[in-house]
């Protein structure tokens, strides 16, 4: 569902896709089986598909998530969604397909596929690897394996585990919490599923033990649980060992911001010329190796 003012996306044919009639949509359950797209793909990014697969059978949802993934410049953002009661994991494999290969990232190569493989997500990823020709499916961490060289498993598809899912949710939740100097923030989340499931997502407990809350009726959290393993996936591959791609774009948004204050109470730009340091101030300081 892009901007109705925005360059229209021309998608090969042959995917079966259609434009959506906005004056049909009366209530978020409308948007189902839609592919939604708030950002078109860009030559110049590199995407996550991210999956939570559901049986098919309108008691749970099955979601799949294209991420942008971040750069300095540009925070983590949900582009595209796909949700659905009805799909069983079987034709989900086609819906992924089509998504991934409409974000092409700069790489040359479909988006990264990382689906949920708990239940019925390994019957998505077989059919998808196996039928469809898909070849950049995520490759499972070792997430406590100390040397490097071991660190990729040789399985395929993300495996949410006890151990894993507090720092996946942990992790989730940080992103979408922080903002930064500017007002932007670490992750950005466009779809009404997300910010809808998010409304009942809580615990009593530990931040990793939450979950759609069991008390309220047509509840879920499939979209969350497939937006937190895309985003996951994509601190994964900026290979950022000291500092994440988020501090760093904090950090270059906070000097930013001070060097503007800087500037406003002395009228003077500050490059490599100037500093904060005055001249009296210069003089007044002779330095460790003062005599006397």
């Amino acid at each position: 569902m892009t901007d109705p003012t925005s360059k229209v996306l021309e998608i090969d044919p042959g995917f079966g896709c259609r434009m959506l009639n906005l004056p049909e949509i009366h209530q978020l359950e409308d948007l189902f089986d839609y592919l939604l797209i708030w950002e078109p793909p860009s030559p110049s990014h590199i995407y996550v598909l991210s999956c939570d697969v559901a049986d098919g059978l309108g008691l749970d949802r099955s979601v799949v998530d294209i991420t942008r993934v971040g750069t300095v410049q540009r925070p983590e953002e949900q582009v595209a969604q796909f949700v659905s009661p009805h799909v069983d994991p079987h034709d989900l494999a086609g819906v992924a397909d089509t998504m991934g290969r409409i974000y092409t990232g700069a790489d040359g190569l479909p988006a990264l596929a990382a689906i949920e493989v708990n239940n019925h997500g390994g019957v998505t990823q077989n059919e998808l690897s196996r039928h469809y020709g898909y070849d950049n499916i995520y490759i499972r961490e070792v997430e406590d394996q100390r040397d490097p060289e071991k660190r990729f498993s040789a399985k395929l598809g993300w495996l949410t585990t006890k151990a894993n899912r507090p720092r996946l949710i942990t992790h989730y939740v940080k992103r979408v919490k922080t903002i930064n100097a500017e007002g932007v923030p670490d992750y950005r989340i466009n779809s009404p599923f997300t910010l809808e499931e998010l409304r009942d997502f809580q615990t009593l407990g530990a931040l990793g033990e939450a979950e759609a809350d069991p008390t309220a009726e047509e509840a879920h959290d499939d979209t969350i649980m497939a937006g937190a393993i895309g985003l996951y996936v994509c601190q994964t591959l900026q290979f950022e060992v000291g500092e994440t791609m988020a501090d760093k774009r904090r950090r270059m948004v906070e000097e930013q911001v001070r060097r503007a204050y800087q500037s406003s109470l002395t009228g003077v730009r500050r490059d490599f010329r100037n500093t904060e340091t005055t001249y009296e101030e210069m003089q007044g300081y002779a330095g460790p190796y003062e005599e006397g």
